[in-house]
């Protein structure tokens, strides 16, 4: 799962170094809770820093919580690899 307050392309970026791929799959939006209340001067820091985001609706601040479906990242020869484990070799 990816929130709207963390940074979309950090999360990208570090499942692409990790040889994963993600999509979104599905998507909701929730309101901020009493724990986001604390943390609110720190979400507009991150927000300022980079592609996070939140949401007004109407007089509510509310996020969207994206369900990622993570896969392996394709190795070039049509088939999925793991991370740190070569192809076999040609013999």
């Amino acid at each position: 799962m990816q929130l709207s307050i963390l940074s979309g392309q950090r999360t990208a970026e570090l499942l692409d170094a990790a040889g994963f791929r993600a999509r979104v799959v599905d998507w909701v939006m929730y309101g901020f809770g009493p724990e986001h209340a604390a943390a609110r001067e720190h979400i507009a820091r991150v927000e300022d820093l980079s592609d996070a985001h939140h949401l007004r609706v109407g007089d509510r601040d509310v996020l969207v919580a994206y369900l990622l479906e993570i896969t392996a990242a394709a190795t070039g020869n049509g088939r999925a690899g793991l991370p740190g484990v070569a192809p076999p070799r040609a013999r």
